[in-house]
C-alpha cells in the first residue's frame, strides 16, 4: 500500500511541475466615451504562472473591427502583452465586445477579455434618426428628435425640407453650435394609406451638408383590420396529407374595428376558393369582430396564392373592407 501511495504523489508532482497556466489580472477593460471612427486600442497582460511553456492559439472578436496582436509563446513566471485594436467606425451607443484567448492550458484553454465603449456618432439623433406615426384621420400628433453635435467645430442646422401635405416642422436652437430640438406635428387630414419619406436639414458641414430624417406614417381609416394583410406562407401539400393537424396551425385571425360606429357583418368573400371563414355573430351591431380564416385542404392546388378578403358591413362610408391574403402552396 506504501508503493502505490509514493508512485501515485509522483505522478502528480509531476504533472504540476510541468503544467501550464494562463491568467490576465484586469480582463475587463471601459473606454468610456468616444468619437464615432476613433481607433482604440488597449493592452491586456496575460501571465504564465505554470512551470511549462504557455501557448497563445489565437484570439477571436466578437465584433467588427477588432483586431489584436500577442506573442504566441509565454515562458514561465513571465508575462505577455495581447494588444486589442477597435475601430469604432460603423457602431453607436453603448457597444460591448469580447476577445477569446485560446491557450494549451488544460484546466483553462480560454480566457475571455471584456472591452465597452459608448460611442458618439459626429452628430447624434435623440432617440433615432427616425419618427414614426400611427394615427387616425383627424389626429394630430407630434414628436421630437433632439440633435446634438459632437464634433469641435460648432454645427449651423439651416432650411428644414420636408413633405408639406403631410407633416408641420418646427426647429429649435437650444445651445447654440451643439444642440437642437425638431419637432414633427402630423397634419390632420392626411389621406389613408403609408408614408416613408425624407426630412433633410441643411448644414454648415462640407462632409455632411445635409442630415436625414426618416417619417414614417400610417393613417389608419374609421374601419380596418388587424393584421392588414394575410401570409399564410409556404404551405407544403405532403405534410398535410401525412399530419391533417397541421391544417390548425395555418389558421389566421383578423380583428375588424370600428373607430366610432357599431356595425354588423353581413356576408364575406374572397376570390380565393380554398379560404373558409368564421365569425363572430353577436346580437346587434358592434364595434370589433374576429374573423377566422383557414384553408380548405381537400381543394388546395400547388402554386402562388394571391387575392382579397372582401368583408361587407353595414358601414354606411367603408361598406366593404378588403383584406390581402398571399402565401404559396407547394
Amino acid at each position: 500500500m506504501r508503493t502505490v501511495l509514493i508512485i501515485t504523489w509522483f505522478v502528480c508532482v509531476s504533472c504540476v511541475s510541468h503544467a501550464q497556466s494562463g491568467f490576465v489580472a484586469s480582463p475587463d477593460f471601459d473606454f468610456g466615451v468616444v468619437k464615432q471612427g476613433e481607433r482604440l486600442s488597449h493592452v491586456f497582460q496575460i501571465w504564465n504562472t505554470g512551470d511549462a511553456a504557455l501557448h497563445i492559439e489565437k484570439v477571436e472578436m466578437s465584433a467588427a473591427g477588432m483586431t489584436s496582436r500577442f506573442r504566441d509563446e509565454v515562458l514561465p513566471g513571465e508575462g505577455a502583452p495581447i494588444t486589442v485594436q477597435w475601430n469604432t467606425t460603423g457602431f453607436s451607443g453603448d457597444v460591448d465586445a469580447t476577445a477569446i484567448i485560446y491557450t494549451n492550458d488544460v484546466n483553462q484553454p480560454q480566457i475571455q477579455l471584456n472591452l465597452k465603449a459608448t460611442v458618439k456618432p459626429p452628430i447624434e439623433f435623440d432617440p433615432f434618426p427616425a419618427v414614426f406615426f400611427t394615427v387616425y384621420q383627424d389626429e394630430a400628433p407630434e414628436k421630437h428628435i433632439r440633435i446634438v453635435n459632437h464634433e469641435d467645430a460648432p454645427l449651423e442646422l439651416g432650411k428644414v425640407d420636408a413633405p408639406e401635405n403631410h407633416y408641420m416642422v418646427q426647429l429649435k436652437t437650444i445651445f447654440p453650435g451643439r444642440e437642437f430640438e425638431l419637432a414633427i406635428h402630423v397634419r390632420p387630414g392626411v389621406p389613408f394609406g403609408r408614408y416613408t419619406e425624407p426630412i433633410y436639414i441643411e448644414t454648415n458641414l462640407l462632409p455632411r451638408p445635409r442630415l436625414q430624417i426618416q417619417a414614417n406614417l400610417f393613417v389608419k381609416p374609421e374601419l380596418y383590420a388587424f393584421p392588414e394583410k394575410i401570409d399564410f406562407g409556404p404551405v407544403r401539400l405532403s405534410d398535410l396529407e401525412q399530419n391533417p393537424r397541421l391544417g390548425r396551425l395555418l389558421s389566421h385571425t383578423a380583428v375588424v374595428t370600428s373607430r366610432t360606429r357599431a356595425l354588423e357583418i353581413l356576408s364575406i368573400h374572397s376570390d380565393i376558393p380554398f379560404l373558409r371563414f368564421a365569425y363572430d355573430e353577436p346580437e346587434g351591431p358592434h364595434q370589433k369582430y374576429r374573423v377566422t380564416v383557414d384553408l380548405i385542404r381537400e381543394n388546395l392546388k400547388i402554386g402562388r396564392v394571391q387575392g382579397v378578403i372582401a368583408i361587407h358591413t353595414t358601414d354606411e362610408l367603408r361598406p366593404v373592407l378588403e383584406i390581402p391574403v398571399q402565401g404559396e402552396i407547394r
